[in-house]
């Protein structure tokens, strides 16, 4: 059952809590909401969100945290940069992902973990589908691949830091893979 307010919300000085793995569903705020007062090293990670009203994740309890140049405001979790898709492409039963994390070593501890989540529509919420190890220098476009679990529909993606600095979900990014061809025969005689 969902929460008049936000599903879990993080303030006075929260530090160091983990939710992680959990269905976070229809709730009357955010999923996941970080007031302007939570510490940092809050990480959210591998979790369901779907039917909240208002973000899947949400620092500041603002809407929406823009991302900034080399990360380098503050705030709960650091106000850590999610990651921004530069491109999907579909593909044999998967999808094709380039992103980048505009984070600077001094504000974010590498490697980040990129989650990748997946929803039917438009909203930053979703249900996670493929985690990421984020090495290369802040901003450089890395691309992966992986079965988003369905055909269709939109990827977004967030960041943790090693100290458990997690991000809000990024903006959602429309995808169309081709599903896998199904054998109708299994006899070896079709070509």
């Amino acid at each position: 059952f969902g929460n008049g307010m936000g599903g879990v919300l993080f303030t006075a000085g929260a530090f160091a809590n983990t939710v992680d793995d959990n269905v976070i569903h229809a709730n009357g705020s955010a999923g996941v909401r970080v007031a302007s007062a939570a510490g940092q090293g809050n990480r959210i990670e591998r979790n369901s969100f779907r039917g909240n009203v208002g973000l899947a994740i949400d620092l500041l309890e603002d809407g929406i945290t823009p991302n900034d140049g080399n990360d380098e405001d503050e705030g709960p979790n650091r106000l850590q940069n999610f990651a921004e898709i530069t491109g999907v492409s579909g593909g044999l039963g998967s999808i094709e992902v380039s992103y980048a994390v505009d984070t600077l070593p001094a504000r974010g501890d590498y490697p980040l973990t990129v989650d990748f989540y997946v929803n039917g529509d438009t909203t930053r919420e979703g249900e996670f589908v493929h985690r990421d190890t984020y090495g290369v220098a802040p901003a450089t476009v890395r691309t992966i691949s992986f079965d988003p679990t369905r055909s269709n529909g939109t990827v977004m993606a967030m960041v943790t830091d090693v100290s458990g600095n997690s991000s809000e979900l990024g903006a959602p990014v429309f995808f169309a893979s081709l599903p896998l061809p199904m054998a109708v025969f299994r006899d070896g005689f079709e070509d």
